[in-house]
């Protein structure tokens, strides 16, 4: 939950339309629905390759939604 308070930092124009409960909330499905697909897919949960999507579908989604 901390990409997108820190993403007003580096983000030069930050889009004043959109609140940061609204990217919060974007980041909290993405996330969910990553790690709910670790865990169908691997049968358990904690493997390093669901975190690595973790990260990846953090920052993608992070970075389409400051995109002008």
């Amino acid at each position: 939950m901390l990409l997108p308070l820190t993403a007003r930092f580096f983000v030069k124009k930050w889009p004043p339309a959109r609140k940061l409960s609204a990217y919060a909330a974007i980041h909290f499905v993405v996330g969910g629905v990553v790690l709910g697909l670790g865990l169908v897919l691997f049968g358990r949960d904690g493997k390093m390759l669901t975190y690595l999507a973790l990260v990846v579908m953090g920052a993608t989604s992070q970075w389409l939604m400051s995109r002008r």
